[in-house]
Order: structure tokens, then C-alpha cells, then sequence
């Protein structure tokens, strides 16, 4: 049976359509980052799951907050897969919980007045407030812009709740 024109059109864009929505929309985790590195991610991007959850495995989180269409956020994601070399964000991920929260679903991670994309926030084991540990952007102090300072991010987080000190 051969469709009409004009419902074979329809189909064409319904296809187009879903495929748009894997580069923009809601996706799973190793759509955005590669398999090695999400399968250190949360299932859940709820703030008191993760919290509890990094409490209890006494961990530090972090917490990757990206905006669908957001070409920032694009290249973080990125420069995370494409990342080679000795040591990588993969080499420390199974140190931390990671959450990737998206659109939405980082409206409860958001800090007041910094309504930015991409953020990444790092929290200490048991605490409610995340580390005073910053980007290379002064304005913008959880802006995170690559693999490096992400990488750098994690090694700071994991020599803070070490130490036990609070600083950047």
C-alpha cells in the first residue's frame, strides 16, 4: 500500500522530529556523556535523593547542570567524551555520585542570582550547600566550561573533603 504524499511528508518530519529531540531534548545520560562516564551517574537528579545518597556512601556529589539547545553546555559534554590521556574525569568519577539535571529538573539545584548554563556544583559528604569551589569565570563562579576544569573541579573537591578545610 503506498502513502499519499502529503502522509509520507508527515512521517519524514515525525522522524526528523525524534531525532531532533535526541540532540535537544530530554535524553538518556550516555547520549550526553560517553557509557564509561554515566555509569557514574544517579538514576534519580532529585536533590534530597542524591544528598542522602552521598551521605550514606560518604562521597562527594557532583552535579552537572545543562540546558537543552545550550551551545556551552554542548561543548562541555563534549570535550568530557572526547577526553584522552592519562588522567581523565572517567579515571576519578568512581570516587564521586554525579547527577546530570537538565531544563527542569535543575531548578531545585539552582543557586539564587546564577541563572547561568552550564553549572557544575560539588558537595561535600552529609552537607546541604555546595563547596565554595569555583570555574575560571568570576561572574559566573559554577561556570565549568571544559573537560579541564571540570577534571580540576573534582581533584579540588576530593582534596577539600580530604582535608576537611573549605576553600577554592
Amino acid at each position: 500500500m503506498r502513502l499519499p504524499a502529503a502522509a509520507l511528508g508527515l512521517c519524514l518530519l515525525a522522524a526528523a522530529l525524534q531525532r531532533a529531540d535526541g540532540a535537544f531534548g530530554s535524553t538518556p545520560v550516555t547520549e550526553h556523556f560517553d557509557e564509561e562516564f554515566s555509569s557514574f551517574f544517579l538514576k534519580s537528579t532529585k536533590k534530597s535523593y542524591a544528598l542522602r545518597k552521598s551521605n550514606k556512601e560518604q562521597k562527594p556529589l557532583m552535579v552537572i547542570m545543562t540546558r537543552a539547545g545550550c551551545g556551552a553546555c554542548q561543548n562541555l559534554k563534549q570535550s568530557v567524551k572526547l577526553a584522552k590521556g592519562e588522567t581523565t574525569i572517567k579515571t576519578i568519577a568512581s570516587e564521586f555520585l554525579i547527577v546530570h539535571a537538565e531544563g527542569t529538573k535543575a531548578d531545585e539545584w539552582q543557586q539564587p542570582y546564577q541563572g547561568y548554563a552550564p553549572q557544575v556544583l560539588f558537595y561535600a559528604p552529609g552537607e546541604t550547600q555546595p563547596l565554595p569551589i569555583h570555574g575560571t569565570a568570576e561572574a559566573q563562579p559554577h561556570y565549568f566550561h571544559d573537560h579541564d576544569t571540570m577534571l580540576w573541579g573534582m581533584q579540588k573537591t576530593l582534596e577539600v573533603v580530604e582535608s576537611g578545610e573549605r576553600y577554592n
